[in-house]
């Protein structure tokens, strides 16, 4: 099975209580220095709450503060790919009014064009299409947002794309296309659609697992 969502970003682990004590040197940065990456730390989080909540306005008033549009965790699951992937059409406007790299990937290769697909959000997938995200990239898998909306039977999501410029037949990594994915697991409104807009039937059979 192939992995369609991960979430937001999830807080760091604490140290385990039987970690060996910090040796004297071990710590760089003194409680004072140690102030702007805590306030950096607050600021990233609370963007993140803002995006989630699809609040536009604390969106923008925390990247006129000095938030990063392109703020990442250690994944580069981007507060960008969050909005696209809850349907934040406001928050996913501050951060494209910001600058916010809508070609940024995921430690999946997933851009947030692709995390909108593959959960269903028509409406970041059109605010991103419009801001001229490529629905034609692709996963770590090789798997176009096409592809991807396919084989989530978001049939809106996936004609959305085709307009919006998607190669209907590009196959994932292992050469399935959209189509040939959808005919093996039997989605009749994929299949339909994709063949609408003069998708190959060559092996149409083969499914990618």
């Amino acid at each position: 099975m192939w992995c369609c969502t991960r979430g937001r970003p999830k807080a760091a682990a604490s140290t385990p209580s039987d970690a060996p004590p910090l040796a004297p040197g071990d710590i760089s940065l003194s409680p004072r220095a140690s102030e702007p990456l805590k306030r950096l730390e607050a600021t990233r989080e609370a963007l993140f709450d803002a995006v989630e909540a699809d609040d536009g306005a604390l969106v923008e008033s925390l990247l006129a503060a000095g938030a990063d549009a392109d703020e990442a965790d250690g994944d580069g699951y981007t507060a960008l790919l969050l909005a696209a992937e809850e349907g934040g059409v406001s928050s996913c406007a501050a951060l494209l009014a910001a600058g916010a790299d809508a070609a940024a990937r995921d430690s999946y290769g997933r851009t947030a064009l692709y995390a909108a697909a593959v959960s269903g959000k028509l409406n970041t997938v059109d605010a991103l299409l419009a801001a001229g995200a490529d629905p034609s990239a692709r996963d770590s898998e090789g798997r176009s947002c096409l592809w991807a909306a396919c084989a989530t039977q978001h049939v809106d999501v996936a004609a959305a794309l085709l307009d919006g410029g998607a190669q209907i037949d590009a196959p994932d990594a292992k050469g399935t296309s959209p189509l040939q994915h959808a005919t093996a697991s039997g989605f009749a409104e994929v299949i339909a659609l994709l063949a609408s807009r003069g998708a190959s039937d060559d092996d149409k059979g083969r499914l990618s697992m």
